[in-house]
């Protein structure tokens, strides 16, 4: 490259805003009835509860505070499932430049970057990142759980001991 080096950080910062407009364009525009599952949980946040017939209350209070900020549509449904995916792909992001190269370096934010452009096409990721159902937001806490996790056993504190307590539960 003739000039300027390739930046991983920009360009992963760069490819994350347009992945994330994109899917978001794609969600406003996606004329899908809601699924079976998304039906059944979209059910259970109009009546919040600490838990429900079959699955812990988070799926329901996720979907609760969406629908209160988007309202009862499909999209106010859909949303969260959107954001979990964008935050697990930063997250994962983190985590592989953090733990997966021994010294930080250019190179290291070189492969994270390829690391989450594979895991952005992954086929689970692509439909669940447009379906709320109780994965989407599985996904995020348990990245969250693994680096707080793998952070600790690093350098032990009781923060990353909590937060990883908080992310397993």
């Amino acid at each position: 490259m003739s000039g300027k080096s390739f930046s991983a950080k920009k360009f992963f910062i760069f490819f994350l805003i347009v992945y994330a407009l994109f899917k978001l364009f794609y969600l406003t525009i996606l004329k899908v009835p809601l699924s079976f599952d998304e039906s059944y949980y979209w059910d259970w946040s109009r009546h919040p509860a600490f838990g429900y017939y079959s699955k812990p209350p988070m799926i329901a209070w996720i979907i609760f505070f969406s629908t209160k900020l988007f309202g009862n549509t499909e999209f106010g449904v859909r949303f969260p499932a959107l954001l979990c995916n964008i935050l697990t792909l930063f997250i994962f992001y983190l985590f592989t430049k953090k733990f997966f190269f021994k010294y930080p370096s250019e190179e290291a934010e070189q492969r994270a970057f390829w690391l989450v452009l594979t895991l952005a096409f992954v086929p689970i990721l692509t439909v669940y990142s447009f379906v709320m159902t109780i994965d989407p937001p599985l996904f995020l806490f348990w990245i969250l759980a693994l680096y707080f996790f793998l952070n600790y056993l690093q350098t032990p504190s009781p923060v990353s001991a909590i937060l990883t307590g908080i992310f397993c539960g």
